[in-house]
């Protein structure tokens, strides 16, 4: 199905709530958004911006496990929630945009989407064996990228991935203040995983 119009409206991000919005009612529905907020934004004088990636954590996500599952090697949680951060990273370095609107967060063992964590967390450190709907990105530059990036980062094992990222200035900068082992829920800025791709590109 289509995805549902975003916006972002003073930091807040509205999304449709109407199920019905696809297909062709995208457009009408995003048009109703539209008026809504910016009428807000005229009262208020909040800057309005309308925000979508091209596609989801999880579709990602699910293009990721297919894609290992296909060649009968295993795909931990752990290692996807971390192939998730680089795709998101390199994506945002390259395009200048994100690849998906989920946000990333900081926790002790790296980068983890927590919509993606409780789905799969059952699985532990044990490979993920479900079956799940393969992202249809056939053709699409975003398959093309995909595939490049897991030739890269796919063949590390999920701890070496995780020492990696401890390493890296986004995670470092949203754990700052907080212990090795102390949760913490913040929020990798994108604008910090922009800036340390590019300099690694």
């Amino acid at each position: 199905p289509a995805r549902r119009p975003a916006l972002l409206y003073s930091g807040w991000v509205f999304v449709t709530p109407y199920p019905s919005c696809n297909h062709g009612l995208t457009f009408v529905c995003s048009l109703l958004l539209l008026n809504i907020i910016s009428l807000a934004s005229c009262l208020t004088g909040h800057k309005l911006e309308v925000m979508m990636a091209p596609t989801t954590a999880s579709d990602v996500a699910n293009y990721i496990i297919c894609y290992f599952q296909k060649k009968g090697e295993e795909i931990t949680h752990l290692k996807l929630q971390k192939l998730l951060y680089y795709a998101q990273g390199w994506y945002l370095a390259l395009l200048d945009e994100p690849l998906f609107d989920d946000e990333l967060q900081a926790w002790v063992h790296g980068a983890v989407e927590p919509n993606l964590y409780q789905k799969f967390k059952k699985y532990r450190w044990d490979s993920i064996t479900e079956e799940v709907i393969c992202s249809k990105f056939e053709g699409t530059d975003i398959k093309r990228f995909l595939n490049k990036l897991l030739q890269v980062y796919g063949h590390l094992t999920p701890r070496q991935l995780e020492i990696k990222i401890h390493h890296e200035s986004p995670w470092l900068n949203a754990r700052e203040g907080l212990g090795d082992f102390e949760a913490g829920n913040r929020n990798i800025s994108h604008q910090d995983m922009k800036d340390h791709f590019r300099k690694l590109g």
